[in-house]
């Protein structure tokens, strides 16, 4: 049990590194329809300007989306982190345990032996 004491400190998991984030995800806009080139009027260039916007939000989506794709691998690899290290603690915490009833045995089984040793001396 004391050599169990020694062993460095465990380090416990930290799980606020794998929290979710309350990051709202978002779907894209469909894209509005272009004018037949060749553009001939000014409803087709305002088309193409609404077109321009739709596609620079879509593309902010896109990468908020692919952001929280990253931080969703992160947490989940912080997660598995945390899940084999709590496994490599109650490996310990067994083997711990296992050593502890070794001994006992062995403790039992001493003083049972001097329990009858001193029984059969004394009926001597």
């Amino acid at each position: 049990m004391v050599s169990a004491c020694v062993v460095e400190p465990i380090q416990l998991p930290k799980f606020e590194e794998a929290e979710r984030k309350d990051v709202e995800v978002s779907d894209p806009v469909d894209y509005p329809a272009l004018c037949e080139i060749p553009w001939t009027t000014a409803e087709c260039y305002q088309r193409l300007d609404v077109f321009e916007d739709v596609a620079e939000d879509n593309k902010e989506l896109a990468m908020l989306n692919a952001d929280i794709a990253r931080d969703s691998d992160k947490a989940y690899d912080h997660i598995l982190s945390a899940a084999k290290q709590q496994q490599e603690i109650a490996q310990i915490k067994q083997e711990i345990l296992e050593a502890e009833r070794r001994d006992h045995f062995f403790d039992n089984v001493k003083n049972w032996t001097f329990i009858i040793l001193l029984g059969l001396g004394y009926a001597l």
